[in-house]
């Protein structure tokens, strides 16, 4: 999923780095059964820069603006976030996302007993 993003750009590549004969577009590659959303409700900005025909969309629920973002959302996104029982957000009146039975960790739940995490 894409969540809280400002933009989502496909084909970026640094022309400084790489020749073009290193340079691969993707094949046979699926995005599908994301959620794409921001919680300011703001849709992030879609910018492609090469060849997309190698990629398949199927399935996404969100909102993207751009004229690129066109066949990449199956189901827009409307509506607002809901914060569920187990501290999640969860868009309204949609079974999408993580399980709601799911129960998140922090830090303090994993690793060594004898390690303090540092205070963020």
């Amino acid at each position: 999923s894409f969540i809280n993003v400002k933009a989502v750009t496909f084909g970026l590549r640094h022309k400084d780095r790489f020749t073009e004969a290193q340079i691969l577009t993707p094949k046979n590659t699926i995005i599908s059964q994301n959620l794409i959303m921001n919680m300011s409700g703001e849709p992030p900005e879609v910018t492609i820069l090469d060849d997309m025909s190698g990629i398949r969309f199927d399935a996404n629920i969100g909102a993207l603006k751009g004229v690129e973002a066109l066949n990449m959302i199956s189901t827009p996104l409307r509506g607002n976030l809901v914060k569920a029982e187990n501290g999640l957000y969860y868009p309204q009146g949609l079974n999408v996302g993580a399980p709601r039975d799911l129960v998140p960790f922090t830090r303090g739940d994993v690793g060594p007993s004898y390690f303090e995490f540092p205070k963020r």
